[in-house]
């Protein structure tokens, strides 16, 4: 993961289930912070990402960004999983959901 990271210049990454959210899955050094907070704030439990991306998936979407789940900015900025992100100088979730997930996940 982590040459993957050099290759297209981003900050970390993490392989999360989209079922079953548990702490030891696999991720970049990089990113152990922002999961730690992930995990201990409970952002797993009501992460909308499975809640309203797996369903958009589901329907055939290849690709799932966060403004598909969110009406406006404004309240994608208020949900609790976006509000923890940008303590850690992230605006938008950091990664997507895509058909790869939605095929391991089957």
């Amino acid at each position: 993961m982590e040459a993957i990271c050099a290759a297209t210049v981003t900050t970390g990454a993490v392989l999360l289930q989209t079922d079953v959210r548990t702490p030891d899955v696999p991720m970049t050094v990089s990113v152990t912070e922002l999961l730690e907070d992930y995990f201990d704030n409970n952002l797993h439990v009501g992460d909308i990402r499975a809640t309203k991306g797996m369903p958009l998936l589901l329907s055939g979407r290849n690709v799932v960004r966060d403004q598909d789940m969110f009406r406006s900015e404004a309240v994608m900025l208020r949900d609790p999983l976006y509000a923890s992100l940008a303590r850690f100088g992230f605006r938008f979730s950091p990664g997507f959901l895509s058909t790869l997930v939605r095929l391991c996940g089957s």
